[in-house]
């Protein structure tokens, strides 16, 4: 579903909902001002995003509120315009968010000042060095750590396409650790689990064959590696399980050997 995501009214706004398959299983993070980057967001980060539709208004920090809780959102992310009215209706949402993201945030340092900001989710705020923002960033983290809010300032290079491509790819991973979802996988017929954390790797495999099945794969390789094996056997019990798998077996010599396994499809 997440390419053009879903048309919804929620709370009198229309919004798009961008999720991938199993989407009432994913944590729910409702995007206010990045509608262009909703989808790219729910395919890295695992997470089903929630925004604004281009015809649908969030009216005021009550509005937004409502929107949130409403849409059992677990997270809120404030892009550019619309990193001030996240964070107000943030707080506001009390304890129902486990972290907000602001990225490149135009946020009201001044007015937060004059604010208690007690019971706000762990930020994560995303400036650059050139962000006409950035003062008012770091105000606004300090203002957030005063009230025992846990912050992370991460300040990339330049207000850019490559540094905005930076702090989306920043905000899937922050959103991931949250949740612990696992990394997105690169769909070939060629899965690598080298760069996977161990305690990913049963989630991944599962995720990986489903994926490689319904992209017209025939044949796969996985590549566990040789060591002592606990990999190699964790991937064939899930294959000997999973039931559009025909057969599987070592890899040739010349592709890794008892390294790898390889996986034919019925």
């Amino acid at each position: 579903m997440a390419a053009g995501g879903e048309l919804m009214i929620i709370e009198g706004v229309a919004c798009r909902l961008f999720a991938a398959e199993q989407p009432e299983q994913a944590p729910l993070a409702v995007s206010i001002g990045a509608a262009a980057s909703c989808a790219w967001l729910c395919e890295h980060s695992g997470c089903r995003i929630l925004t604004a539709d281009a015809g649908g208004v969030v009216s005021g920090v009550e509005g937004a509120v409502r929107l949130l809780l409403s849409a059992g959102a677990q997270a809120v992310i404030g892009v550019k315009e619309g990193g001030n009215l996240a964070a107000l209706a943030a707080r506001d949402a009390a304890g129902a968010l486990m972290c907000q993201l602001l990225v490149f945030a135009a946020l009201d340092a001044t007015a937060a000042e004059a604010r208690d900001w007690a019971g706000a989710p762990p930020t994560l705020i995303i400036t650059s060095e050139r962000d006409p923002w950035r003062e008012q960033s770091e105000r606004f983290a300090r203002r957030l750590e005063a009230f025992g809010t846990p912050v992370e300032l991460a300040i990339v290079e330049e207000v850019s396409v490559a540094a905005e491509s930076e702090a989306l790819w920043l905000c899937a991973e922050r959103l991931r650790d949250v949740f612990g979802l696992p990394a997105p996988v690169p769909i070939g017929d060629v899965l690598d689990l080298h760069t996977v954390h161990p305690k990913d790797v049963r989630a991944v495999v599962e995720e990986y064959l489903r994926e490689a099945r319904g992209r017209g794969f025939r044949q796969v390789r996985l590549i566990h590696g040789r060591g002592i094996g606990v990999q190699r056997e964790i991937v064939r019990s899930i294959l000997a399980r999973t039931p559009f798998v025909h057969s599987f077996g070592d890899a040739p010599p010349e592709a890794g050997g008892w390294g790898a396994t390889l996986a034919r499809f019925r």
